[in-house]
């Protein structure tokens, strides 16, 4: 555990809190987030690096805690990285593509950031929302890959950067819990329609940064998803509204200072890393 307490007056001078969940320690492929500031929850084993302990959370549940921790303890940062256990990022080291994360995190200003995760089309239609896609959104965010930052509607939760104000906000967190005897998918998805109900064409996902689900597990739940179609109508009366209109496939420009392209020697090294046998890609 690593991180800067700071009051309410004072400066946001950091760029990013990682905010991770584990099974136990911080994992080893996150080694280098040591030296950056992070919280790590964890799940089945408590840890010397362990800064909340709690075996009974969920993925949704888990964040949470995460969330009132940093609300707790006035943390202020420009952004909250929530976290999965098993992101590797795709042709760079992780050192690199931390570092990469936060240098764009610290030159934009948008309340939602993710990174493009590989085998997931950010539209309506992939297999990770399949069950939760109601007719009355319909394809628009739809990813260009020529583009280095585009606005997306759909997003995955393995990897979430939150606006200091998006994430205090109200709109988007905590998380829903009376969905997790099912499935993590039904949070999540009414995180998606949140933002895209405050945050319309401004949900960035960055192309030039893929990342890798290496790890994959069984949720522990009934694995029952929940009609998108009755969650869709819920979320659009808590809001009060009749309709959420989904964000657009928008090209982002960025400076040129940001480099976001690892370059051949990162890629290089990296599939000498992880060659294609020893990846599990979900």
């Amino acid at each position: 555990m690593y991180y800067k307490q700071m009051h309410d007056s004072d400066a946001m001078t950091e760029t990013a809190l990682f905010l991770v969940q584990a099974k136990a320690g911080l994992p080893r492929i996150y080694r280098c987030l040591k030296s950056k500031p992070h919280l790590l929850l964890s799940y089945q084993e408590e840890t010397a690096e362990t800064t909340i302990y709690a075996p009974d959370t969920t993925w949704a549940s888990g964040r949470n805690k995460l969330f009132e921790y940093v609300k707790a303890n006035r943390l202020r940062y420009k952004y909250y990285v929530f976290m999965d256990e098993d992101v590797v990022f795709y042709g760079r080291s992780q050192q690199n593509g931390f570092d990469a994360l936060l240098s764009l995190l610290a030159s934009c200003d948008y309340p939602v950031i993710t990174a493009r995760l590989m085998g997931l089309l950010n539209a309506i239609g992939t297999d990770n929302f399949a069950n939760h896609i109601p007719e009355a959104l319909g394809p628009k965010g739809l990813e260009n890959l020529q583009w280095a930052l585009q606005t997306v509607d759909w997003f995955d939760g393995i990897l979430n950067a939150f606006s200091h104000d998006a994430f205090h906000s109200g709109n988007l967190l905590p998380y829903p819990e009376q969905y997790d005897k099912q499935s993590w998918h039904t949070s999540q998805f009414t995180v998606i329609l949140r933002a895209n109900h405050h945050y319309r064409n401004r949900i960035v996902q960055c192309n030039k940064m893929p990342i890798l689900n290496t790890g994959g597990s069984e949720y522990p739940g009934s694995g029952v998803d929940i009609s998108g179609e009755a969650i869709y109508r819920s979320t659009l009366d808590q809001l009060g509204v009749d309709a959420i209109e989904m964000s657009t496939g928008v090209e982002i420009g960025i400076s040129k200072k940001i480099r976001l392209d690892a370059g051949w020697c990162q890629k290089l090294w990296w599939y000498m890393r992880y060659p294609a046998r020893k990846m599990r890609v979900w």
